[in-house]
């Protein structure tokens, strides 16, 4: 099973979220990129199938990607990440790259989903509301918003849209929902 996540504001967190799900499960999980994402702490830079292969008999997961620089990773290379698919029970692909914001306008080459893909889920954030534009949505340009403009629950959706105009059975995920009204919305 492949499950590409996209979007912003918690695409880290849900992997890391389904990979200690699916290890409960006794699965075998790879997490990997088919962008750029930070290295994390036990990510496998520039690995081996042989340092991923024992990586994931050893703990049951594997983190990997290749170095795009000092502080990301990018991609597997493509045969090995198609070796990786006969092998490995769950791969979670951060299919999406967001700077860090809890917004994010697509480009027209975003998201990047395996073509193998069997589920998309697409994170959103409520941790932009209330605030500029400019500071909390990446891209917020490809759609001609008002950088001033303040970020509102229509603004949210319109995003939301945006993305299921082109995967309308991506499994949609708000995140950080805090007091009544972002859980309001959020539902």
């Amino acid at each position: 099973m492949i499950i590409s996540i996209i979007g912003s504001g918690g695409k880290t967190t849900r992997m890391k979220e389904l990979l200690f799900k699916y290890k409960e499960e006794g699965k075998t999980v790879l997490m990997t990129t088919s962008t750029h994402m930070r290295i994390e702490e036990d990510t496998l830079v520039d690995p081996t199938y042989e340092e991923i292969h024992e990586e994931i008999k050893n703990k049951g997961y594997a983190f990997a990607g290749n170095r795009f620089d000092e502080y990301k990773i990018k991609a597997l290379d493509q045969d090995l990440l198609n070796q990786l698919k006969k092998e490995v029970d769950v791969i979670l692909i951060e299919a999406d790259g967001s700077r860090g914001m809890p917004l994010k306008v697509p480009a027209d080459y975003e998201p990047v989903i395996d073509e193998d893909t069997d589920q998309i889920i697409l994170i959103t954030s409520m941790k932009g509301l209330g605030k500029r534009v400019k500071d909390v949505v990446h891209r917020y340009e490809l759609l001609h918003l008002d950088p001033e403009k303040i970020v509102d629950g229509a603004l949210i959706q319109q995003l939301v849209r945006y993305y299921l105009k082109r995967y309308p059975d991506a499994v949609i995920e708000v995140k950080q929902p805090e007091g009544l009204y972002q859980r309001a919305l959020a539902s």
